[in-house]
């Protein structure tokens, strides 16, 4: 009804609970933001003198509070300072619940996000920026705002983003150490050839190469009868022809296995392919296909049936090419 008065659009606020609860903060905040005076006239409709019927002690006790923050000028930076925070971790959260994520690409978005905190440590991002820009008189959205005698945003920004840069760094940063599976497949990098002198001897690019990458597949090259020498000639070539590409390390990869004259070219660098571009690096979609198989009806699943269920919807088969006359005739 404030909204309707005010002659502004609001969301209503959405419950912070749930397996993804990011996005809901972020929509939260996104919501207190950019509605603002409605919230400030909300709660102070709340301790008017003239409301009928009149809220309870404790609603009434809440209802002076929380203006009283709403007002500050420091506050108001910060909710918009955390705003522009949670724009980098949605980013990030949208990046990690893509199906053909790669995990160079995985890498790629886990590093920026830190760098995003940084800058966002040594200026206001775009959110705070135009707080401020807007609050220039003292008042923000019509709402008069009060000065702070302590200034803590500056020092609350470098707390806040070194605690978010080390979380992901706990969480993630497995992806980001030199035993993982990125630098298992650095051979495959357009960059190698720059890493790698032509003029090194063969042993030096043998060690590089088929270090713990290549176990993966020595024994498809035992069945196929491939050589060290035959599959060192096709890298050569390879990160020649990768080299002229600009992109993502997946681009050169997915040619590689969607062209004919490519596999043969590539035979061995596009065993690696199949493995590095069918590899999960994340289980963020496996919290959306949770909501859906565990659902308010099925709440008694078992952790094993639910683990066999979630496997089939995000692994398949699909439903229309699915053959049940097994399954029957064993029940």
């Amino acid at each position: 009804m404030l909204a309707d008065a005010m002659e502004e659009n609001v969301l209503e606020p959405t419950h912070l609970k749930g397996a993804r609860w990011l996005p809901s903060i972020h929509k939260a905040t996104q919501i207190l933001c950019n509605s603002y005076a409605i919230f400030v006239a909300h709660f102070e409709d709340q301790v008017s003198p003239e409301r009928t019927p009149r809220p309870s002690p404790a609603v009434m006790g809440r209802a002076k509070n929380i203006p009283h923050y709403l007002k500050s000028h420091t506050n108001v930076q910060f909710m918009h300072f955390l705003l522009d925070t949670l724009d980098f971790l949605k980013a990030l959260s949208l990046q990690f619940q893509q199906d053909s994520l790669t995990p160079g690409e995985a890498v790629q978005d886990i590093e920026a996000c830190p760098i995003g905190f940084t800058e966002l440590c040594l200026e206001p991002g775009e959110q705070q920026r135009k707080m401020v820009a807007d609050a220039m008189n003292g008042t923000y959205r019509g709402v008069e705002l009060k000065q702070n005698t302590t200034d803590t945003l500056a020092t609350d920004r470098k707390t806040i983003t070194d605690m978010l840069a080390k979380s992901i760094e706990s969480r993630l940063g497995d992806l980001l150490s030199t035993e993982s599976i990125v630098q298992t497949f650095s051979a495959l990098d357009q960059n190698w050839t720059t890493q790698m002198s032509p003029k090194k001897p063969l042993s030096s690019m043998d060690e590089h190469i088929l270090s713990p990458c290549a176990t993966i597949t020595r024994a498809s090259w035992c069945v196929r009868g491939t050589t060290v020498t035959e599959v060192l000639g096709e890298y050569r070539l390879y990160n020649i022809w990768a080299r002229m590409r600009n992109g993502p390390l997946g681009d050169p990869l997915l040619e590689i296995l969607q062209r004919g004259d490519r596999q043969t070219k590539f035979k061995n660098p596009g065993i690696f392919a199949q493995i590095y571009l069918t590899m999960a690096v994340t289980c963020e979609r496996g919290f959306s296909c949770m909501k859906k198989v565990k659902s308010d009806w099925r709440s008694s699943l078992s952790t094993q049936h639910l683990t066999r269920l979630m496997f089939l919807t995000i692994e398949g088969p699909r439903m229309d090419t699915f053959d049940a006359k097994r399954a029957v005739l064993q029940w």
